[in-house]
């Protein structure tokens, strides 16, 4: 008798979808709000645990219609029970009741999961929840809640991440709602899979109110085309006579490139600098602000080197092809080329000559002579 009613609900549910969603949580979904234990969690229940001078923390017990696996702690709770790392008690977001899982120090794993026993008709749906999800000491605790159909395949996956908690944290925070939308393409019974990641620290997330929806066709994608006669004939495509097997012209693609590295030097020129001072052979030097500006490591050197290998390319083969960025000029653009150059070559131990005397040091390895080349001064 249970499974006519079942089929004949599940066909008055494809009816419903065409004209709105519909709740159908009571007809799939078991114990969606941790409320069916509620005899069993009494003060001086057996499954009861009291913890420290702050007393009930909440009910040894597996949620009926769940399949569950504990980190450590995994309990029902309600507004009387206290959560650990001081972070206080929390009415639940739907009824009396919440299921609540924590762990400290190490790491683990747990999960709680549904599989519901009637198969959902074809259509679209909307699984939602409420979540509670903190950590102390940094712990780096997520879950991920995944909705997949009979032959597992993923339909819809969120990842819950623990924030770092406070005292009193789970009173004062709000529940927050979270959204899985899926869509069946032939009739399949979902399974609903929370699996929790436990980081090294302390850390805790509380789930309650699971409600499922079905909702109207075509309310996953609004916008989508429809396809009519079991063709794609009747949906124009967005790329048939935009992309094709053309090659775009060689000239068109230099000049392309070219102006691309002409509208770079608007950057290069906003960390172009001057050194203050002329080397000790009286030449000016110039360079590009890096981490570690105009100075004689790695970073200041190479670059100057990059940036100025641009400018140089720029100069030889960009007059007249390209248009600079406004402010920018081509004698500014061959200083940029020249200049830091300059300075590369004062700053390495292979050349050594006219190091600028506010910088006293000189960078690179000199292995092989003084002749010894090094790619800085490739540009």
């Amino acid at each position: 008798m249970k499974g006519t009613v079942l089929g004949f609900y599940s066909m008055l549910l494809g009816c419903a979808a065409t004209y709105g969603q519909q709740d159908i949580t009571s007809i799939y979904l078991a114990n969606p709000s941790f409320e069916e234990d509620a005899t069993a969690c009494t003060q001086d229940s057996p499954d009861a645990i009291y913890e420290g001078d702050e007393g009930l923390r909440g009910w040894n017990l597996s949620p009926n219609g769940w399949q569950t696996t504990s980190p450590g702690k995994a309990l029902l709770i309600n507004k009387e029970c206290a959560t650990d790392n001081g972070f206080g008690k929390t009415e639940a977001a739907n009824g009396e009741f919440a299921y609540y899982q924590r762990f400290g120090w190490g790491s683990a794993n747990s999960e709680m999961r549904q599989t519901t026993s009637t198969p959902l008709p074809a259509g679209e749906y909307e699984l939602k929840f409420f979540s509670k999800a903190f950590a102390a000491n940094n712990a780096a605790t997520n879950a991920t809640v995944t909705v997949s159909d009979e032959a597992l395949k993923s339909l819809d996956k969120l990842t819950i991440t623990c924030t770092n908690g406070s005292a009193g944290i789970m009173g004062t925070s709000s529940w927050t709602e979270n959204s899985l939308k899926f869509k069946l393409e032939e009739e399949s019974a979902i399974t609903l899979s929370a699996q929790m990641s436990w980081g090294n620290g302390g850390s805790c997330i509380a789930y309650d109110h699971f409600t499922l929806t079905q909702l109207p066709e075509g309310s996953l994608d609004p916008n989508a085309p429809s396809i009519e006669g079991g063709t794609e004939d009747q949906v124009s495509s967005p790329t048939e006579g935009v992309i094709s097997h053309e090659f775009v012209e060689e000239s068109a693609m230099q000049q392309d490139l070219l102006q691309m590295l002409a509208n770079s030097l608007t950057y290069a020129h906003n960390i172009w600098y001057d050194c203050a001072a002329p080397n000790s052979k009286g030449e000016t030097c110039g360079y590009f602000k890096a981490n570690s500006a105009g100075q004689s490591n790695e970073d200041g050197v190479r670059t100057n080197a990059d940036f100025s290998m641009i400018c140089a390319f720029l100069c030889k083969y960009g007059k007249g092809k390209v248009t600079l960025p406004e402010g920018v000029t081509w004698d500014l653009v061959n200083d940029m080329a020249v200049k830091p150059l300059v300075l590369n070559s004062k700053l390495l131990r292979t050349t050594n000559i006219g190091v600028p005397s506010a910088m006293p040091t000189t960078y690179g390895k000199v292995r092989f002579g003084p002749r010894h080349w090094h790619t800085p001064l490739i540009s």
